[in-house]
């Protein structure tokens, strides 16, 4: 399980109107990076170890950000960068859009928090569309090679669309990702998304989180 302990830290990115807060009320959430939304969970002296900071721009945070507020480095990290560039009912115009290139920026974020701390584990949630999968420029395999620490992206045999689900690894963390639905966690409506959680430093397994155990 990717249960944190009370008291871990957490940052959200693109979360809009800051469902992570809500759905993770035992991480104490201290930084959010939201243009309209963000930090909608209710205050919580028992919970909250300090101010919470909201900024608007990714571009410019980087580890340094939690130093100049005072906040300690996250436990856990949730993005759900923009979606527009990959989304089938867009232009897709992939990593090439501002808006799709940002999560190429948050690679570049949770790469400099790692090199501050090296020691220091922390989670990785991130996601998107399932259209991600099937960008012309093979943006997803652009995000899984920059997560784990690959020299390039990650390339399909194939040059096709990725699967739904599957794992890489890297000299900097090992990673799963898969396709959820909505409609099977409680919401009356079908909304796929694709999932990635990315360990680094040995915090959780990201397969244990995300696939089911074969069973009866």
């Amino acid at each position: 399980m990717m249960r944190l302990p009370p008291g871990a830290t957490g940052a959200t990115f693109c979360s809009g109107v800051g469902t992570p807060e809500l759905a993770a009320p035992w991480i104490d959430w201290r930084l959010a990076c939201e243009i309209a939304f963000g930090f909608l969970c209710p205050d919580d002296p028992d919970r909250n170890q300090g101010d919470r900071v909201l900024l608007s721009d990714m571009a410019d945070i980087t580890a340094e950000t939690w130093r100049e507020h005072g906040l300690p480095l996250p436990d856990l990290i949730v993005a759900g960068t923009p979606c527009q560039a990959f989304s089938v009912a867009g232009a897709r115009r992939g990593l090439a859009d501002a808006r799709g290139n940002l999560t190429m920026k948050f690679v570049e974020i949770v790469h400099d928090l790692q090199d501050a701390a090296p020691s220091r584990p922390f989670l990785v949630v991130w996601e998107n569309v399932p259209g991600v999968l099937s960008s012309h420029d093979n943006a997803f395999g652009c995000l899984l090679g920059g997560l784990v620490g690959h020299d390039a992206p990650i390339i399909l045999p194939d040059g096709g669309s990725w699967p739904g689900f599957g794992m890489v690894a890297g000299p900097r963390a090992r990673l799963a990702w898969r396709i959820l639905d909505a409609q099977h966690f409680g919401v009356p409506q079908r909304r796929r998304r694709v999932f990635v959680v990315a360990d680094f430093g040995g915090r959780a397994d990201p397969a244990a989180v995300l696939f089911e155990r074969a069973g009866l």
